[in-house]
């Protein structure tokens, strides 16, 4: 990839998630998403439905990074829920292509869920890795 020619990527793929507490849903909870790339830092927010699910839309830009640069966003999730905030999500996404940051050969997400009350766990996902009380598939 030369300079000359932008490149469309990934920074944060778009999903419908649940947030749950003791296994039930969370309505009305606010969810903020953060993502770095290339010195630029966005932050995005929605709120769960009755049911405690929020939608994201995917996040693209175009970059002029050299070929040799290796590709990496900086990406959380926080849920605010009673006054705490819970961070569900931390992760360098290293692959470019959508659902990247949920291990290689992720071609869409079937279902994504966190539960307030697990603990976080780290998982590697090839390649890459995610700091994490949400499940999906």
């Amino acid at each position: 990839m030369s300079m000359l020619f932008p490149k469309k990527v990934c920074l944060f793929s778009g999903f419908t998630g649940q947030i749950t507490f003791e296994g039930k849903p969370l309505p009305n909870v606010r969810v903020k998403r953060s993502y770095s790339f290339e010195n630029k830092h966005t932050e995005e927010e929605t709120t769960t439905d009755d049911q405690g699910y929020f939608t994201f839309e995917s996040a693209w830009a175009k970059t002029r990074a050299p070929f040799i640069a290796q590709f990496v966003v900086e990406q959380h999730i926080y849920v605010y829920y009673q006054e705490t905030e819970y961070q569900v999500w931390s992760a360098g996404k290293l692959l470019e292509n959508e659902f990247g940051e949920f291990g290689e050969g992720v071609e869409r997400l079937k279902s994504f869920s966190c539960e307030l009350t697990e603990e976080i766990r780290s998982l590697r996902l090839r390649p890459g890795l995610a700091l994490t009380n949400c499940r999906w598939e």
